[in-house]
C-alpha cells in the first residue's frame, strides 16, 4: 500500500477532476516538451482508445495541447507551454508534488 500521499504523486489532475482529460493533460504536462502518439498515450497514461479520442479533441479545442504531423494522417500530442492556463496548471502540479513530498518526508520522520 502506498505511503500518505505517494497515490497521488503521478496524476494530480486526474485525482481533482477525475476524468480522462485530466489524466492525459498530467501526462503530457509531467512530460512537457516530449511529443506522443495516440498509442504512446495509450500505452503510458493509462487511458483507452476512445475517451483519449474524445480528450484530445476537447484539450486541443481548449489550448492545452498542441498536435503535430508526423508523416499522413500520424500526429503526435503535446502540452502547450504557450498557454497561460497550461502554465497554471503546471505550477498546481509542481507545488501538489511538493507538497506530497513533504508528507512522506514527514511519514519517515516518525517512523
Amino acid at each position: 500500500m502506498p505511503e500518505m500521499g505517494q497515490e497521488n504523486v503521478r496524476y494530480p489532475l486526474e485525482r481533482l477532476f477525475g476524468s480522462a482529460s485530466a489524466r492525459v493533460l498530467d501526462f503530457l504536462l509531467v512530460n512537457d516538451g516530449l511529443h506522443y502518439s495516440k498509442s504512446e498515450i495509450v500505452k503510458f497514461a493509462g487511458v483507452t482508445a476512445r475517451p483519449l479520442q474524445k480528450s484530445l479533441q476537447v484539450l486541443l479545442d481548449e489550448g492545452m495541447i498542441r498536435r503535430s504531423r508526423v508523416g499522413g494522417r500520424a500526429y503526435n500530442y503535446s502540452a502547450n507551454l504557450d498557454s497561460p492556463r497550461v502554465v497554471a496548471l503546471l505550477k498546481y502540479i509542481q507545488a501538489t508534488a511538493n507538497s506530497n513530498l513533504d508528507a512522506i518526508l514527514e511519514n519517515l520522520r516518525r517512523k
